[in-house]
This record gives C-alpha cells, sequence and structure tokens, in this order.
C-alpha cells in the first residue's frame, strides 16, 4: 500500500485529489496481484509497479479534461512528459538570457518533438490542449 502512495503523489500536478489517485492505484495493485506469477523471478512490488501506474495514467486521461487529451500512443507520451521538458527547457532559456518567456521558441519546439520522437505539429497541439481550460 505504501508504494500505491508514493506512486500516487507524484502525479498530484495534474489538479485530481490524491485520495482518487490512490484508490486508481489500488486498483492496479489489485490486478497486478492477480497475473502475478512468482516463478518469473520478479519481486511483486517491480511487477506492480507497471500496473499502478497504468492504471493511475488511465484515471488522469479520462478525468483531467472534460474532452479527451491523449488517445493515441505518441500523444500520452506527450501528455505525460511536456510540462517536465518544458519547464526544463524553459529554465535553460531563462538562465541564458536573463528574461523570462512563458511560450515556447520554436527551437525549443523541435527540440522536444526530437527528444519524443513525434512531430512538431503534435508537440504544439498537445501544447494548445494542456494550456487552455475546460470552457
Amino acid at each position: 500500500m505504501r508504494v500505491v502512495v508514493s506512486v500516487a503523489r507524484q502525479y498530484l500536478g495534474y489538479g485530481l485529489p490524491h485520495a482518487d489517485l490512490i484508490q486508481e492505484g489500488n486498483i492496479g495493485l489489485m490486478k497486478a496481484v492477480k497475473r502475478y506469477d512468482p516463478d518469473q523471478g520478479v519481486r511483486l512490488v517491480s511487477y506492480a509497479m507497471h500496473w499502478i501506474k497504468a492504471e493511475i495514467h488511465e484515471y488522469i486521461l479520462k478525468n483531467w479534461r472534460m474532452v479527451k487529451v491523449a488517445t493515441t500512443k505518441a500523444q500520452r507520451k506527450l501528455f505525460f512528459n511536456l510540462r517536465s521538458m518544458k519547464q526544463g527547457l524553459k529554465a535553460e532559456a531563462d538562465e541564458a538570457t536573463g528574461t523570462h518567456r512563458d511560450t515556447l521558441t520554436a527551437a525549443q519546439i523541435d527540440s522536444m518533438a526530437k527528444d519524443l520522437n513525434v512531430k512538431r505539429e503534435e508537440v504544439m497541439e498537445m501544447e494548445t490542449r494542456m494550456s487552455g481550460g475546460d470552457v
């Protein structure tokens, strides 16, 4: 149970209730226990991490916005990595120039697309989706 709480804590930045994230993680833990095979030579907690994160990811994607945000594998990758990559790139740019920008430059978008192995347009579309709120 402690592992579920610690994994759920990593996803608090999406604005969803911590208790709900923990409950979804518990569902993932139950699925892992049901499918676990001790003869494979893997510890249960290592095996369960995949299932816990998968259930939490699915919950976040279903409940983050009224309109479904990420439907393809590439969009899911973007959704869960865009925010941290964006913060890192902005911090580097702010440090280099001594100024602060809220928007991404074309070079930063190209860099993110290359790092995540997705199209430039997909990065721009996901950035737009994530920056706008529900009406």
